[in-house]
């Protein structure tokens, strides 16, 4: 009987409730049919190869018509609907008949053997079909043969090089080639750009592959660590929503708030923190803006007469005012001064914003210092201008929180957020 189909694979979709499957591709003995599921309800998939008559979930037998036809395939459990069923008939490249010199023509034989050369080619042409391979029309496909042997070829991936010729690299050559050291931790973005490794990074997140831009990866490659939290691939920056070099580590929204407290995440993680205030509107007009610090994670906070040194300046915009002050002793840090105008007012439109920089507050031998840099519309109505630097003076502590106070009052409003400044 002759092969009426070109194809040796056959492929089907569960249901959850179908056990029984036929295979309509001639077959000629159960145990040449390789059964695969995928299932594709993980990441990745997961592919399962059935074994024939064992006990398994997703396991089977297999009955051949006596034609050799079809092959009724049964699973002990019905596959799911998530389940990719894939049929292989795959035959040993064997030839077992052996024919009698003198004998009669045993046509059942010798059509039998002419069926399993076709098959052999079905199946031949269908690993072929799924290769790489170079178009009939290339003349100069080049040397196409590795020679490497498998400790050889470990970690490393195939490339043209220069001549067109198929060679194994690794990942040095990649980095050398964009001029970008592999085991550097501190790759910049100016580095990708001007390597033109942007483009590659930003091309792998558009096709799915890297989530750099929101979303999460996990997993090692090569043995290094690929974790990245939508920021950072092992030292590659990418495009944040955070500013550059900052990382977002805590936010906070004041709603008549008596202080804003930061009492978590400020350790030897980083060297240096910003805290940004943004449209802070105190509930007392002409209110200062202080802050305190920690050395038990906000259990108590310092305010003793003597805890804190400041040298600050101020300028008015409405009275073209420049005014400087140094305070040795002091109960806080001044975040704004009473000016000629006043302090942070909060009539319409008025409010005080600001960043505060914490350099090494985990350090324990020096006094803790801090940069001021702050606008805000006093009372007066009109802009001015504070900055300055403070130290904590106290102890040689480790500072570990930090809080947001009026001199009177409470917080109306307005948004905070705590930054560690990347290394």
């Amino acid at each position: 009987m002759t092969l009426a189909t070109t194809e040796n694979i056959q492929r089907f979709l569960g249901n959850g409730s179908s056990v029984l499957f036929s295979f309509t591709k001639k077959t000629f003995l159960n145990s040449t049919l390789v059964v695969t599921l995928r299932d594709t309800a993980t990441t990745p998939d997961t592919i399962t190869t059935s074994v024939l008559n064992g006990s398994g979930t997703y396991d089977y037998t297999a009955v051949v018509a006596g034609d050799f036809l079809s092959t009724a395939i049964t699973f002990n459990t019905a596959p799911l609907s998530t389940h990719k069923i894939t049929v292989e008939r795959i035959l040993p490249v064997t030839q077992t008949t052996d024919l009698t010199e003198a004998q009669d023509l045993p046509v059942d034989d010798i059509e039998t053997i002419e069926d399993r050369l076709v098959m052999l080619v079905q199946q031949i042409q269908d690993a072929i079909g799924r290769s790489f391979k170079f178009s009939s029309d290339v003349s100069d496909a080049g040397i196409l043969e590795i020679t490497d042997e498998l400790s050889d070829r470990a970690s490393k991936f195939l490339q043209f090089n220069s001549l067109g010729a198929l060679i194994l690299n690794d990942l040095s050559a990649l980095s050398a080639s964009v001029g970008v050291d592999e085991t550097d931790t501190d790759v910049t973005k100016d580095k990708l750009v001007s390597n033109n490794l942007m483009k590659l990074v930003n091309d792998y997140r558009l096709v799915g592959h890297l989530p750099l831009a929101g979303g999460t990866l996990t997993g090692n490659l090569n043995g290094r660590d690929i974790t990245a939290d939508g920021t950072k691939l092992d030292g590659i920056e990418a495009l944040a929503k955070t500013p550059q070099g900052l990382a977002l580590l805590l936010t906070a929204t004041a709603s008549a708030s008596s202080s804003i407290d930061f009492t978590t995440n400020i350790d030897s993680t980083y060297e240096e923190y910003e805290l940004h205030i943004i449209n802070l509107v105190p509930a007392t007009d002409d209110s200062e803006v202080r802050l305190v610090v920690s050395e038990d994670g906000g259990s108590t906070f310092k305010t003793g007469a003597s805890d804190y040194e400041l040298s600050i300046s101020t300028i008015d915009s409405g009275n073209d005012i420049y005014i400087s002050q140094t305070e040795p002793n002091l109960g806080h840090i001044l975040l704004t001064r009473n000016s000629i105008g006043g302090d942070v007012g909060n009539a319409a439109g008025e409010s005080f914003s600001g960043v505060i920089k914490i350099f090494n507050p985990s350090e324990t031998s020096l006094t803790k210092l801090f940069q001021v840099c702050g606008s805000y519309i006093h009372a007066g109505g009109t802009l001015q201008q504070v900055s300055g630097s403070a130290a904590y003076k106290g102890t040689s502590n480790a500072i570990d929180a930090l809080r947001i106070i009026m001199d009177s009052g409470n917080i109306t409003s307005g948004k905070f957020k705590l930054y560690g400044v990347k290394k």
